[in-house]
C-alpha cells in the first residue's frame, strides 16, 4: 500500500476523480474493498447532475465532492428544474447513506 493511502477517508476519495481512484487500485495503493462503494458513487456524480439537499454541507464543499450544488430541499429542487426543465426526472433519497450506497444506475433511453 502507498504511504498515506490508508489514512484517506471517504470524503478524501469522493473529492478524487474515478480515474485517480482506479490508478490507486491498480498500483495497490488502496484495496478495492476500501474504495469500491465510493468509486460507484463518484461515477454517478461524474455522469449525472446530482444536487445535494443538506443543511450542513456548504455549496463549495458539495461541489468539491462532485455535486452540482447544495442547499435546502426546496432550493435544490428549484435549481434542478430550472436547469434541466420542468420535465426533468428527480430522485429523492431521504435516508442518508443507505439509499445512496444502493442507488441503481440507469442508462438514458
Amino acid at each position: 500500500m502507498g504511504v498515506g493511502a490508508r489514512e484517506k477517508t471517504g470524503p478524501d476519495f469522493l473529492k478524487m476523480s474515478t480515474e485517480r481512484m482506479a490508478r490507486m487500485i491498480v498500483h495497490h495503493e488502496v484495496s478495492v474493498r476500501d474504495v469500491v462503494l465510493i468509486y460507484r458513487q463518484k461515477r454517478v456524480l461524474e455522469e449525472r447532475q446530482v444536487f445535494l439537499a443538506s443543511k450542513t454541507i456548504s455549496e463549495a464543499e458539495a461541489e468539491k465532492f462532485g455535486f452540482a450544488g447544495s442547499g435546502s430541499l426546496e432550493d435544490v429542487l428549484s435549481r434542478a428544474f430550472a436547469e434541466m426543465g420542468k420535465d426533468a426526472r428527480v430522485a429523492v433519497m431521504p435516508q442518508e447513506g443507505i439509499a445512496w450506497r444502493n442507488m441503481p444506475i440507469f442508462e438514458d433511453r
